[in-house]
């Protein structure tokens, strides 16, 4: 099994007899979900899959997680290994625009076949339950008196960070100068304010929302443009600050599939946003309905490329937590991958020339699909290299197998108690076995193991003077 595919899991259901009466749109259909489990895209991958089975909308269906870079880790596997495969999904979205933009990623959306936009996600701002700070007023004037002492746990150069930057500004505070801890979900920053490491939190509603209702977490503000229908979670309009965001997410099949497959694809996403399971999973979820399809999903997609935002900020005191990439190694990430291409937009004058434009559309975005299939090669060499260069290091180490294992489920991102459960052991026994790995390779930890690597490939990319590499 390869390394970035650790953690699939796989769910094939029975079609019900009801079902049976016609065949399923997609006789076996796979979802990668380019994150960790329990993220809001591996959310939205496991609500489709359960609305698919469910109304017979496909026979089987896979959900797998590849986690790392913003998504852009599984958008290149994803544009390369699924190439021409009309069975095929990736879930992304805002996340993936601006992890891309801002990193300079040589990976980009325009490799895929876009099918539908699905949902979006409002953002909360969390604090513990017996946090000192009261309200959201009692948050900002902490932020005002000195930014330093607030510090925020969120995704970085997703839409965590994109929703500080605007409220910050939104209340005249520079973002850069708060203390921010880079965390992969939503769940590792319900843990971080809970157990007081950070002032307060930020995320999608949807992946705090059992946290809230527990009474572990009490909701400050969230982004919302209107009052919410309960009027329990105050909006950051109705406390006095004019602002509202919306993280959104879609479908997107892989290059080279036929207009029949992607017709396919389209007709089974519609059908499943009109089940009863699919509605519960927005209801749940607390996810607005923006579903989009065709063309209409590209000038969409044109437009958000083209949207002026400011770059991710640069604070130079920033965290990491184990299990994420550090930002150092983020940046670096630059050799693998590059800046979304522009698509052109056009302007719609008058209904005639509706066909005419739509393939004027699609002529471009394949363009832009022939220019990243030639570099498809270099960037599938430079991964493999990675993944032999990490083989041969481990046998310096003099790694057992079991400890080979587990050095590269840590790099995948997984927790002790994740690689446990995949490993049929206790976290314990995985626990000793990190420690064994760090002390043969030197390392102080999970964080240093990762950037060991990534910056010996990356340096083997771009090769620099002997003293700026690191030591060791």
């Amino acid at each position: 099994m390869r390394a970035s595919w650790a953690g699939a899991i796989v769910v094939i259901a029975t079609v019900s007899s009801a079902a049976e009466t016609s065949p399923p749109a997609v006789d076996h259909l796979s979802i990668l979900a380019p994150a960790p489990a329990g993220n809001g895209w591996d959310q939205t991958a496991r609500a489709m899959q359960h609305a698919l089975l469910a109304k017979g909308l496909a026979r089987t269906v896979e959900v797998a997680n590849s986690p790392g870079a913003g998504g852009a880790i599984g958008l290149a596997e994803f544009a390369n290994a699924q190439r021409g495969d009309g069975r095929a999904l990736l879930v992304g979205g805002l996340v993936m625009l601006n992890a891309i933009r801002d990193n300079h990623y040589r990976v980009s959306l325009a490799q895929t076949t876009p099918i539908a936009r699905l949902t979006g996600e409002l953002e909360v701002i969390v604090v513990a339950a017996d946090s000192p700070l009261r309200d959201l007023a009692a948050l900002v004037r902490a932020m005002k008196a000195d930014p330093s002492s607030v510090s925020f746990a969120g995704a970085a150069g997703g839409p965590d960070d994109l929703f500080l930057q605007r409220f910050s500004r939104a209340i005249g505070v520079d973002a850069t100068r708060t203390t921010w801890v880079s965390v992969t979900g939503g769940s590792e920053v319900a843990d971080a304010v809970v157990g007081k490491q950070v002032t307060a939190g930020l995320s999608g509603f949807g992946e705090l929302s059992s946290r809230i209702e527990s009474g572990e977490l009490r909701t400050l503000a969230i982004s919302a443009e209107e009052p919410t229908r309960d009027g329990r979670l105050r909006t950051l309009r109705e406390q006095g600050i004019n602002l509202s965001f919306v993280n959104w997410r879609g479908v997107f099949a892989p290059p080279g599939i036929s207009d029949g497959e992607k017709e396919t694809l389209r007709t089974a996403i519609q059908a499943m946003t009109a089940t009863r399971e699919w509605r519960q999973a927005l209801e749940h979820y607390r996810w607005r309905d923006l579903y989009l399809s065709g063309n209409d999903f590209v000038r969409f997609l044109v437009e958000e490329e083209a949207r002026s935002e400011l770059p991710a900020p640069h604070r130079p005191g920033a965290i990491v937590r184990g299990g994420t990439w550090s930002r150092r190694a983020q940046a670096g990430l630059a050799s693998i991958i590059l800046l979304f291409a522009c698509i052109a937009t056009f302007v719609t004058w008058q209904r005639l020339e509706g066909v005419r434009r739509e393939r004027e559309l699609w002529r471009q975005l394949e363009h832009v699909q022939e220019q990243y299939r030639q570099r498809s090669a270099e960037t599938q060499d430079l991964l493999e290299g990675l993944s032999a260069q990490i083989g041969r290091q481990f046998e310096k180490w003099a790694l057992t197998n079991a400890e080979r294992e587990v050095a590269m489920l840590m790099l995948k991102g997984l927790r002790h108690k994740e690689i446990a459960t995949i490993r049929g052991t206790s976290e314990r026994t995985v626990r000793t076995q990190a420690l064994t790995v760090y002390k043969k390779a030197g390392l102080d930890g999970r964080t240093d193991l990762a950037a060991f690597f990534l910056e010996d490939f990356l340096l083997a990319a771009h090769p620099v003077q002997p003293s700026a590499r690191r030591a060791g």
